[in-house]
């Protein structure tokens, strides 16, 4: 099942979140208006996510993320923080998307 959430990054951009879970993310879709330097960095961010417990604490979450992004990776408009966020409220949200 895919679910999905939208977070707007507050003074930054919007982020979007498809995100397959059973028990486990087993794969992460993200989009929005945000831009990342090098863009191949978007994968290291959703293999990093895949095989996360969905139960995981958002601390965790996102120090999974940064552990797993190159030092000269550039984020423009938002933070592994809020990858986080957006991905923890798909994971909550009540609607699956088909």
């Amino acid at each position: 099942m895919t679910k999905t959430a939208e977070y707007k990054v507050p003074d930054g951009k919007l982020l979007r979140a498809d995100v397959a879970a059973n028990g486990e993310i087993t794969a992460v879709s993200l989009h929005g208006d945000f831009f990342i330097y090098p863009e191949t960095a978007l994968d290291d961010i959703t293999t990093a996510l895949e095989g996360c417990k969905t139960d995981m604490d958002e601390q965790t979450m996102t120090q999974t993320i940064k552990d797993n992004l190159d030092t000269n990776t550039k984020l423009v408009g938002f933070r592994p923080s809020d990858v986080t966020a957006v991905v923890k409220q798909a994971l909550e949200a009540d609607t699956d998307e088909q």
